[in-house]
């Protein structure tokens, strides 16, 4: 057995076992080693090396996270950071990793890239444009540089602003398969056009990488749903999705149903009717916060564009500061030796609930979200409803529903690219919904002011009606601007970036039926 008493052994014993094919081993003489000697740089780098042959993203991100901490001025450990916190979904951490990155390589395009994409996700848009400026006026000659200032564009529904840029990154590179997308996702060619038929070969072509493949398949499928060719453009949905799958797998992301089922289990453990009798005291605060949750997909965007019309409303966007006040209090009543159902009457749990409500407040703060009331529209925060509820008992929450088929399908056809990997299947997507269904039946019946139900459905249908009845409920008073939410130009970060700067239109509640023969799987949701 090798000991870590010579750190120089016990690295190259590392080395020989890591490229033998035995990295379990490996990884277990570099804990010994950091044990004996925790300053030293080197067998973090190589154990991080190891966790990720091992395909272990969780193992690999705490490696590097002590290794940055050992050596802050190493910008590749923060490059690698970044891109393995974006990959996980945690992408407040991928932010201020790509902002490291980018401090410490400013030039270097990829980190501004990735700074700019993880500035999106999480809402900052003056951030955002920041990296844009500094990738046109460094890398013009990057078509990356062009395709994320087509983001920017679209964000803020400048149509033609967002095809010339996404233009000029084709101009450049004709293979980039994001401008390829996004492109199409604006202005449909024909299924006959001849990029179209360039795009069919090079999707057919051997040597496609995953990312690659999905963005030119989901194209692909949206140009021939335009043409109405609905056999074809599913077997491109199909193939998008795989590819999405394939390239989640490979990062060690995968979709367990038992993790989601012990998620919902040990979230009505921890929050039980009896826990939100006694919430916290409303803000002291001339402040009313409007959560918007539900599935993805169900119109949470167009609910938000509504009201942050309104001009006593600021929208957030989707913001992830909920999840991360979730992920303090539990590491918070871990520190406490606070385990099981949260006793909202105890005057220890009040305090870490206090803590956790204050971090919200000053990361919403952060981002300049200050008015009467302020929009936070992340639909997954439908698995903290509790949680929202202790800690914000005169909030508003928005719960959107969609018919649950139009919905998954929805989901399954709209490029999120590695997002939540439940997207990518018909049966995940079966059962990630079925749990979404017992968690919002469990919410419905815990003590509290009711939440507000909009219908997708209705909202189309009869907007002036439903939007009359989601700016009472929300305690405005009406505006006319609510009603022309399409016009409002504030950025919109979201997959319904396009959709909510149109008139309501109702062509998408049927949307599903024209692949209803290959959605069979889905139809116990409507049992």
């Amino acid at each position: 057995m090798v000991t870590a008493d010579n750190l120089g052994a016990a690295m190259e014993r590392a080395h020989e076992l890591h490229h033998a094919g035995r990295s379990k081993e490996a990884a277990s003489c570099l804990v010994a080693a950091i044990k004996m000697h925790p300053a030293a740089a080197a067998p973090y780098r190589l154990l991080a090396e190891v966790q990720r042959s091992l395909g272990n993203l969780a193992a690999e991100t705490a490696v590097l996270e002590e290794l940055a901490s050992l050596e802050p001025l190493d910008a590749e450990t923060w490059k690698r950071l970044a891109s393995l916190h974006s990959a996980r979904g945690r992408l407040e951490d991928a932010y201020r990793a790509y902002l490291q990155a980018s401090r410490l390589m400013p030039n270097e395009g990829a980190p501004w890239e990735g700074l700019g994409a993880a500035a999106l996700s999480t809402q900052r848009f003056p951030r955002a444009e920041e990296a844009r400026d500094r990738l046109l006026e460094r890398f013009p000659d990057r078509a990356a540089s062009h395709v994320f200032a087509g983001h920017i564009e679209k964000a803020l529904g400048n149509r033609q602003s967002a095809c010339a840029a996404y233009k000029a990154a084709l101009d450049l590179d004709p293979g980039s398969s994001e401008a390829i997308y996004n492109t199409v996702d604006l202005d449909l060619p024909g299924h006959n056009d001849p990029l179209t038929v360039q795009w069919q070969k090079r999707a057919a072509s051997k040597g496609v990488d995953n990312a690659d493949a999905a963005n030119l398949n989901f194209a692909l499928a949206r140009i021939f749903e335009g043409a109405e060719l609905y056999e074809t453009a599913f077997a491109y949905y199909e193939k998008a999705n795989q590819a999405i799958l394939q390239a989640m797998d490979a990062k060690g992301i995968r979709y367990r149903p038992a993790d989601s089922e012990l998620r919902v289990a040990r979230t009505l453990a921890t929050y039980p009717s009896n826990a939100m009798r006694q919430p916290l005291e409303p803000l002291p605060l001339g402040l009313r916060l409007i959560f918007i949750v539900g599935m993805p997909r169900s119109g949470t965007s167009m609910v938000e564009q509504v009201l942050a019309s309104h001009p006593r409303v600021a929208g957030g966007g989707e913001l992830t500061i909920a999840a991360d006040c979730e992920s303090f209090l539990e590491q918070r009543r871990e520190e406490c030796g606070l385990h099981g159902a949260l006793n909202a009457e105890d005057e220890g749990e009040r305090s870490l609930l206090l803590e956790a409500r204050e971090r919200y407040i000053d990361k919403l703060f952060e981002r300049d979200l200050d008015a009467d009331f302020v929009t936070d529209k992340l639909p997954e925060n439908f698995t903290r409803v509790g949680l929202l509820r202790l800690l914000f008992p005169d909030a508003v929450i928005v719960h959107c529903r969609r018919h649950p088929i139009a919905t998954c399908w929805s989901l399954f056809a709209a490029n999120f690219a590695l997002h939540d990997p439940y997207y990518n299947s018909l049966e995940h997507l079966l059962h990630y919904y079925r749990c979404y269904e017992r968690l919002m039946s469990y919410w419905r019946g815990i003590p509290g002011p009711p939440m507000l139900e909009m219908h997708y459905e209705k909202l189309v249908s009869d907007p002036e009606i439903e939007i009359r009845r989601l700016i009472a409920g929300a305690g405005l008073d009406w505006s006319d601007q609510c009603m022309a939410f399409h016009e409002n130009r504030r950025p919109v970060l979201t997959a319904s970036c396009t959709q909510v700067r149109a008139p309501i239109y109702s062509t998408s509640i049927d949307r599903w039926r024209h692949y209803e023969s290959r959605l069979g799987v889905l139809k116990e949701l409507c049992r």
